[in-house]
């Protein structure tokens, strides 16, 4: 019984072979054919030439073009940087400033990249020999006595005036000294 059946399997898997074999065959044959058939038809290559070659200079226009877009947009580029140095002088030559996001005070300081708020290295009162009191903010308790230079170094609310400072010293009845650690945008 198993034999039979062992039989009847081979038989199936011989035939299920060779039917897959001359499917295969004759598909390559058919293939070859079509290609045989591309070859001897003249015309039909020449016309696939021609349609390749339009398409080639298509391709070369758009490379063409594209090139010419990657040249103007380095041009922009290099403009830009250039406008861009112009903003990062003029906004060195124009302090000062106010930057809310830094606190309600003058932005007064710029250096290695980092602007400050507080006393200048260029003032020159008696009390900043030798940029002692440099990026110094004072701020005083008293509101009723009014004060000289209280937007450029001097508040009554330090919290509002700069948010990056560190408390170094003075009076607490009357001053406090700060010293701004700087900010970047």
């Amino acid at each position: 019984m198993y034999e039979n059946l062992f039989q009847w399997f081979v038989y199936v898997d011989v035939f299920l072979i060779g039917a897959i074999f001359r499917y295969t065959n004759l598909q390559v044959i058919n293939d070859n054919n079509r290609l045989l058939d591309k070859i001897n038809d003249k015309d039909n290559i020449e016309e696939e030439y021609n349609q390749l070659k339009i398409k080639n200079d298509q391709s070369n226009q758009m490379i063409s073009k594209l090139n010419q877009t990657i040249l103007d947009k380095n041009e922009e580029i290099v403009k830009l940087k250039k406008e861009n140095e112009i903003l990062q002088t003029n906004e060195r030559k124009t302090l000062p400033f106010r930057e809310l996001s830094f606190g309600n005070g003058l932005i007064r300081v710029f250096k290695d990249g980092v602007y400050y708020h507080g006393v200048c290295e260029e003032e020159t009162q008696k009390w900043n020999k030798d940029n002692k009191c440099s990026r110094y903010i004072y701020e005083y308790q008293n509101k009723d006595k009014q004060r000289r230079d209280l937007d450029k170094f001097k508040t009554y609310n330090i919290d509002d005036f700069c948010n990056n400072c560190l408390l170094i010293g003075g009076n607490s009845r009357k001053k406090k000294i700060f010293q701004c650690q700087g900010h970047e945008y």
